[in-house]
């Protein structure tokens, strides 16, 4: 038994598992303990890593296209395709299906669907609600930063206009020759645009920090919305395999077409002159249609 859990993990590629086989038979279970943790547990240690990382460096990178998508973004959009090419295969073999099985998965489709408006109507309440509330906080904290930023501006002002006066006050004692004066007003100048540069950059990092408050995505309206578009996307999934196996259905189709034959055959019977020729023309292409 165990030379051959070897030989199969040699022959499919999955070497890295022996050293499990071989601890289970006791063989050297230090040797094997070491493997174990150099082939299986530090890849994977890393594997977990390096998605932790990506998971927290992503938001913060953002390119003209957008921010980096996230691991679960990754895995929601490869779901999402897989998800799309089964719905595809399911729609061409609805197409196909006939007798009981066609009957079958036409009232459980239609089942669903009446289940859908429900689930649809209640998504919609959820989002609605959602967004009020993203809404309602986000103009909660929008105001209290501009209330903070309304009383920054206030205390910058009286700052500025303090430095400005005490400037005026010594260009008005200044007296010519007074070199210690003259060098002292033109330091207090550079310290007051020195401060009115800093106040300036006050006055933006805030402006920022709201801009960055609006960006923000909120989790819950997040939620809402995709379990809105995921009911949405099923309803339209669901309409179209239900109208594959009812009127769109090639059983469907073949009947309605050879009902129309039978109709233009009939007429052809009692036709004469372009009218025969005229049917005839539709007939043979009728025919035609259906050995292909």
């Amino acid at each position: 038994m165990k030379y051959g859990l070897l030989k199969f993990l040699d022959v499919s590629g999955l070497t890295f598992l022996t050293p499990i086989v071989r601890l289970m038979y006791g063989e050297e279970p230090r040797t094997q303990l070491k493997k174990i943790g150099q082939f299986i547990v530090i890849p994977v240690l890393s594997i977990v890593a390096f998605l932790i990382l990506w998971t927290q460096i992503a938001p913060r990178h953002k390119t003209k296209s957008g921010e980096v998508p996230t691991p679960s973004v990754v895995w929601n959009a490869a779901v999402g395709i897989w998800e799309f090419h089964t719905r595809e295969n399911d729609k061409q073999r609805a197409f196909e299906l006939t007798g009981d099985r066609k009957n079958t998965w036409l009232a459980e489709t239609e089942s669903r669907l009446k289940a859908l408006e429900s689930l649809s109507a209640v998504a919609d309440l959820q989002v609605s609600d959602a967004e009020s509330k993203s809404s309602h906080q986000l103009n909660a904290k929008v105001a209290e930063l501009r209330n903070r930023t309304a009383d920054l501006e206030a205390s910058l002002q009286r700052e500025s206009s303090t430095r400005t006066l005490e400037l005026q006050n010594r260009t008005a004692a200044l007296k010519p020759g007074d070199e210690a004066g003259h060098a002292q007003l033109v330091l207090g100048v550079k310290a007051h645009n020195a401060a009115e540069k800093v106040a300036g950059e006050q006055l933006k990092q805030i402006r920022t920090d709201e801009e960055a408050l609006r960006s923000e995505k909120d989790p819950g309206l997040i939620a809402a919305k995709l379990a809105q578009t995921a009911i949405a996307e099923e309803k339209q999934y669901l309409l179209k395999v239900s109208e594959q196996l009812s009127r769109a259905n090639r059983e469907s189709k073949v009947a309605e077409a050879q009902a129309q034959i039978d109709a233009d055959m009939l007429a052809f019977q009692s036709a004469t002159g372009p009218d025969a020729l005229a049917l005839a023309k539709r007939l043979a292409a009728a025919e035609e249609r259906a050995d292909t």
